[in-house]
């Protein structure tokens, strides 16, 4: 298998919104995850095999000097 790391790519909001609901469970919900990502995050790394996502990573800070990862 064949994992492709992509740094910050265009999200598809429904595929990361599935991967959320899968990872944690609930109802599936889309969410706009681009637009969030924008304004809070560092930047973002998403996991992709054959062009499905399969894992993500992303880094947002507190808009002073500390960043930290949030895993999805």
């Amino acid at each position: 298998m064949i994992v492709d790391l992509r740094i910050r790519f265009v999200v598809d909001d429904e595929a990361l919104s599935r991967l959320h609901t899968d990872a944690f469970g609930g109802d599936h919900v889309q969410s706009p995850w681009q637009a969030r990502l924008e304004r809070h995050s560092r930047s973002w790394v998403g996991a992709f095999v054959d062009d499905r996502l399969v894992g993500f990573v992303h880094a947002v800070w507190d808009g002073g000097r500390h960043a930290f990862l949030v895993l999805r």
